[in-house]
């Protein structure tokens, strides 16, 4: 993934690694949402 990118989870969360930067109750559904920093990106690639 391309640093600055957002990613958007329905439900789900991606583990204490990875903590959302955003989450929005929306009736029963919790969506997550997080923006792919440098940092992260290479963590994931180092993963």
């Amino acid at each position: 993934m391309r640093v600055c990118s957002r990613v958007v989870s329905h439900d789900f969360h991606m583990g204490a690694q990875w903590p959302p930067e955003r989450i929005v109750r929306v009736r029963d559904k919790t969506p997550y949402a997080w923006t792919i920093t440098p940092d992260l990106k290479e963590a994931l690639a180092q993963a």
